[in-house]
């Protein structure tokens, strides 16, 4: 498992503050938003100026997680089995990176 890309994070905004940002630059990413060329440079009062403005921080991907197993990833690694509801139960319930009835997680 991947540590945090921050190893002081004592100079971050609170994570609403965060998700806002991360909002905004998925928005711009995939031009949900028209108005995008640097968003940060039209903000106000020094907010988003860096180092120390609150929305100047842009929120990379975090990969903390194994990638989830498709269900027709699981089928192609079960050749002797075809698409049934037990199967699909397996997927759901008994592979390492679907573990949804596992409680104790």
């Amino acid at each position: 498992m991947d540590s945090f890309p921050w190893e002081d994070y004592q100079h971050l905004p609170p994570g609403p503050v965060l998700f806002l940002s991360k909002l905004i630059d998925h928005a711009c990413d995939n031009q949900i938003l028209s108005v995008c060329s640097n968003w940060r440079s039209h903000v106000p009062f020094g907010i988003a100026d860096p180092p120390n403005g609150w929305l100047s921080h842009k929120v990379e991907e975090i990969t903390c997680f194994p990638p989830h197993v498709s269900y027709s990833d699981y089928l192609a690694e079960q050749p002797d089995q075809s698409a049934s509801v037990s199967t699909l139960w397996n997927w759901a319930f008994h592979t390492d990176s679907t573990s949804l009835g596992t409680l104790s997680n």
